[in-house]
């Protein structure tokens, strides 16, 4: 196991029993901790922001692949049938690909 960092959050493991409502209350405790702790770590702040930055990039690259296959996957299969045949490589028909897109 990694060693924490400093300043990292250490969960607690917690006995709970929901059908009992054993644990419940403690439980909701340490999530009302966890909170507060993101909501004042200059490092969970940076992770949060970097997963929100992450996000966005994969929701734009799914989104731009959508719109390549939609008005370009006719010439998205001649592409690849060169590269097969080697006679271009996959980073030149990118290349070429995005150079044909509106």
């Amino acid at each position: 196991l990694e060693e924490s960092q400093e300043g990292a959050w250490k969960p607690k493991v917690l006995r709970t029993v929901a059908t009992k409502g054993d644990g419940v209350a403690e439980l909701c405790e340490k999530i009302a901790a966890h909170k507060e702790w993101l909501s004042s770590s200059p490092k969970a702040a940076e992770k949060r922001r970097a997963m929100v930055r992450d996000t966005i990039l994969q929701l734009s690259s799914f989104a731009f692949e959508r719109r390549i296959l939609r008005s370009k996957g006719k010439r998205l299969s001649e592409l690849t049938e060169k590269c097969l045949e080697r006679e271009i490589s996959p980073g030149l028909a990118a290349q070429e690909l995005l150079k044909e897109l509106p």
